[in-house]
């Protein structure tokens, strides 16, 4: 199953569409890059405890 984006199936102007389209993108790579440095700190962490 993949992901069902809320601007693709409700009614509003291509406008709106868009922006939720647009925050949407920038969201997800907000967490990726959230999830990069995650990995980072464990690890830095990891060698820390050698």
């Amino acid at each position: 199953m993949g992901w069902l984006r809320l601007a693709e199936i409700l009614p509003m102007s291509s406008s709106e569409k868009q922006v939720i389209l647009e925050t949407e993108d920038y969201l997800v790579r907000l967490y990726k890059v959230k999830d990069f440095i995650d990995s980072k700190k464990n690890e830095y962490k990891r060698f820390i405890n050698f």
